[in-house]
């Protein structure tokens, strides 16, 4: 099976951690719009992917507190070939608001 990594662009974090270059890094739309645009090329490839795959997320900061990141991950984990997708994350997220969003899909 293949591990696929996926870097992407957004540069920043809501946590002040000293010993980090995203620390408190609000990000701008444009970076946002930059995520989501290459999030939903990422999307369109994994869906004409044949063979299984596994998929683990490495943002330079914080993914999960942006709802682009949430739904990414809840679609490709919907899509049969797609067996694990993972994501570095602090967890400060709001979790019942990314399980919501796993219900909508079916995925929880």
């Amino acid at each position: 099976m293949q591990t696929i990594y996926y870097r992407g662009f957004i540069k920043s974090c809501n946590y002040r951690c000293s010993y980090c270059a995203f620390a408190k890094g609000s990000g701008s739309l444009s970076e946002l719009q930059r995520e989501t645009d290459g999030l939903r090329r990422f999307y369109e490839k994994i869906c004409r992917q044949k063979e299984p795959v596994q998929i683990f997320f490495l943002p330079y900061g914080e993914g999960l507190i942006h709802s682009v990141y949430q739904e990414a991950i809840a679609d490709l984990s919907a899509l049969p070939q797609v067996q694990a997708v993972g994501i570095q994350t602090n967890l400060s997220l709001e979790p019942e608001s990314f399980l919501q969003i796993l219900r909508q899909r079916g995925n929880a």
